[in-house]
């Protein structure tokens, strides 16, 4: 049996993929060491800071998923809330315009559903009692379709009846314009005193302000709901592409930060134990610490970090 030290020729510098300072040992030269246990841990901050960072982007990206979850609900509602009041305007579009003409403008005729009707009463503008009489008839065929659509509906969209609808509510308040401007030239006889000249006035300008008032609900019904779907889209758009996309990519660097993490414990925990149970190995088998056997540890190393 010989006593001494064993003292390798040539030297190999060991390097590793992730370096750091060690900031504590728990073990020390001569130690037993089992299968398992902590040898020395490296400082790894970094890793752990940028793994709660990621972690703190992925709960803040699902957090806006919901968001976007229920921002596309709530355009949803929005845009079922938008259908149901314009359905509603155009049901009472017909009741308007009607009453508007046939009730409280027709008494200026003495047969206004004829198809040449003729005013009651003088006016000092020939112009407007020709042009009254030429357009009510177009009025009343505008009415009669109305109705005919309304007791009949189709499967025409909603876009397209409101469409028709503002249209026929502009022509019905054009004529009644027209009939106003005429009363206000109107000139009392025999048949027609200015008592019933000045309620046939009132009775029109009340008939326009429904009309006026049915336009502009008309309107709006078409803008809210252009303005609804535009909004649903945009929350279609959020929900499917910028909401998942946030949380894949955050999910992405929370195992990319884990990943991190996992090669710093790799190098603080794993490689001590190797490299010391490969030279107590070395020992046992009488393998020198030479070139050779310190460059196999070095290759070893190196897959294990890879791995």
């Amino acid at each position: 049996q010989v006593l001494g030290r064993v003292v390798s020729e040539n030297e190999a510098i060991v390097r590793t993929e992730s370096s750091g300072e060690v900031i504590r040992l728990y073990k020390k030269l001569g130690d037993r060491v089992g299968a398992g246990e902590l040898i020395a841990e490296l400082e790894n901050s970094l890793e752990r800071a940028a793994l709660l960072q990621a972690q703190g982007a992925y709960e803040s990206a699902q957090a806006g998923a919901s968001v976007s979850d229920l921002s596309l609900t709530r355009a949803e509602d929005a845009l079922a809330e938008a259908y149901v009041s314009a359905r509603a305007t155009l049901g009472s579009t017909y009741a308007t315009l009607d009453d508007a003409v046939r009730t409280k403008s027709d008494f200026v005729f003495s047969n206004p559903e004829s198809p040449f009707p003729r005013l009651n009463l003088t006016l000092s503008n020939s112009q407007i009692s020709t042009d009254l009489e030429n357009t009510r008839p177009a009025i009343g065929a505008r009415l009669s379709a109305m109705a005919l659509r309304q007791a009949n509906p189709s499967d025409t969209s909603l876009d397209a009846l409101l469409t028709d609808a503002l249209t026929d509510a502009n022509t019905v308040r054009s004529y009644l314009d027209t009939l106003s401007a005429g009363l206000t030239s109107a000139i009392p006889n025999q048949s027609v005193s200015q008592d019933s000249i000045d309620a046939y006035r009132a009775s029109t300008a009340l008939a326009r302000t429904s009309v006026v008032a049915l336009v502009s609900s008309i309107s709006s019904a078409k803008d809210s709901l252009a303005q609804k779907k535009n909004a649903l889209a945009v929350a279609q758009s959020q929900a499917s592409g910028n909401g998942s996309g946030a949380v894949t990519a955050a999910d992405a660097s929370v195992k990319q930060a884990l990943g991190n993490l996992r090669a710093a414990l790799t190098v603080a925990l794993v490689l001590p134990l190797t490299v010391l149970s490969t030279f107590i190995l070395m020992n046992l088998f009488g393998i020198s610490a030479n070139l050779m056997s310190l460059g196999g540890l070095a290759i070893a190393i190196g897959i294990l970090v890879d791995a």
